[in-house]
């Protein structure tokens, strides 16, 4: 808490007090009207919105904005206002382990190798409280919120996905200008339909991680409602945000969500589960050949360079960036606490990798202790068997979000930014889900994907 409110007096410093004077309403009102539900809910919405909020304030880039720390400071809020009373659910002494490295690493790296800056300690410290608030979760410390999150999941990402479409066919003034001021030039030229979408966030990666777990519970929105006119408008849902996911540009969201798409499938087994898979599989090649058909034969840019054909991976550049990180790997292992967050100006280095980032940046110790944090998310997944009554659907979109999630670590650490901070608490829901519960603790511990959590 200490360390918050430094980071925060440091940021008062260094932006207009405008934006001061909204992080202090947001802190106050969270603080003395919500109860802590609320405060995560608000937490988890903020962060999916917060690039749009920073742009509509401010046309340009703000180094240092204490902005960024509103979620920060909530996720804080959440867990200090917990009640005393409830025993923790206790996890392996392994996984505690783990997560104690997950968390002190980065913060310790920052002291001890690298050399401290106001943005070096930010990044450390975003990884950190990520990692604390998938600890938590997965522990019942945090409220489970899962149930209304899968509800509003696929509102909230139609409401993105059209003001992505929007940014692409017309990109508002505000983006275009914080586009220019801010040097953001590696997503495409800031004119209609030369850009790569961001949406409400501030890079096409982030935005693609939100929206494409939006989809996914779209998906299972579709297959496990009863009612045909619902089935129809989650379908209309999914296929607003994978026409967006196409104009961010970003593969590895739409590989992600086949994965999860197949998962589901596996989940369910049943014959109307699998047409609807068809019919939404057959859905998707159509819009894709009709979009690539639409804007390769048109002026823009985000479809060029084959970034959607497989055709010749010798030319595919992004493809082949990450298959260079494998160089970056011996470093990495030679160093005990790794080379430390490598920061130019206000901006840090990230690899498109979460193994290979967490590895070079902090060791090989951190990249050890995620291991043992990911294999035990799998197991949590996998050990949930098979179900086809439509009334478990919530807690198989768990699971089905949460695979989506594993394979976008592949591409991207996600855990280096503020919207790392809304998938570590839906991994730790999911890795909660084996995790024996405390009879107190039940109403607020994670969700049940249906392991026995007992002998029988």
């Amino acid at each position: 808490m200490a360390a918050g409110l430094l980071a925060v007096l440091m940021g008062l410093l260094a932006v207009r007090a405008q934006v001061t004077v909204i992080m202090a309403c947001i802190l106050v009102i969270a603080i003395m009207l919500l109860p802590r539900r609320a405060v995560l809910g608000v937490m988890i919405l903020l962060v999916c919105v917060l690039g749009l909020i920073r742009r509509l304030i401010s046309p340009g880039r703000i180094d240092y904005d204490p902005l960024v720390l509103v979620p920060i400071l909530l996720l804080v809020l959440v867990l200090i206002t917990s009640d005393k009373d409830d025993e923790p659910a206790p996890l392996s002494t392994t996984l505690n382990l783990a997560f104690s490295v997950l968390v002190a690493l980065p913060v310790l790296s920052v002291v001890v190798v690298a050399r401290p800056s106001l943005a070096g300690v930010y990044a450390a410290g975003i990884q950190s409280a990520a990692f604390l608030a998938m600890w938590s979760a997965a522990r019942g410390r945090l409220p489970n919120l899962w149930p209304s999150v899968f509800r509003s999941a696929p509102i909230v990402g139609g409401l993105l996905a059209l003001y992505g479409l929007y940014q692409f066919f017309f990109l508002p003034g505000w983006d275009r200008l914080w586009m220019i001021r801010s040097g953001l030039n590696s997503v495409g030229s800031p004119e209609p339909l030369l850009v790569r979408v961001f949406g409400a966030s501030e890079s096409p990666g982030l935005f693609a991680m939100v929206l494409g777990a939006c989809l996914v519970t779209s998906v299972y929105g579709v297959v496990g409602s009863h009612s045909v006119a619902m089935r129809m408008f989650n379908v209309g849902l999914a296929s607003l945000m994978v026409g967006t996911l196409f104009f961010t540009g970003v593969r590895t969201a739409l590989i992600a969500a086949l994965v999860a798409l197949i998962y589901m499938a596996y989940q369910y087994r049943n014959v109307a589960v699998l047409l609807w898979t068809a019919v939404l599989g057959a859905s998707f090649v159509v819009g894709v050949r009709a979009l690539l058909t639409r804007f390769t034969t048109s002026d823009s840019t985000v479809f060029d360079a084959d970034r959607y054909s497989i055709a010749n991976s010798g030319s595919d550049r992004s493809l082949n960036a990450r298959l260079g990180l494998l160089s970056d790997v011996g470093d990495g292992l030679a160093r005990p606490l790794g080379t430390g967050l490598q920061v130019s100006g206000a901006r840090v280095r990230s690899l498109d990798n979460s193994w290979i980032d967490l590895l070079v940046s902090f060791g090989p110790l951190m990249a050890l202790a995620f291991t043992v944090v990911f294999i035990a998310i799998v197991r949590s997944v996998l050990s949930s068997p098979p179900r086809t009554d439509r009334a478990s659907v919530a807690k198989m979109g768990l699971s089905g979000v949460t695979v989506y999630l594993l394979v976008f670590l592949m591409a991207a650490n996600i855990f280096a930014t503020t919207s790392g901070l809304v998938a570590s608490v839906v991994l730790g829901w999911a890795l909660g889900a084996v995790v024996p519960r405390p009879r107190r603790a039940a109403t607020d511990g994670a969700v049940d994907l249906g392991v026995p959590t007992q002998p029988r």
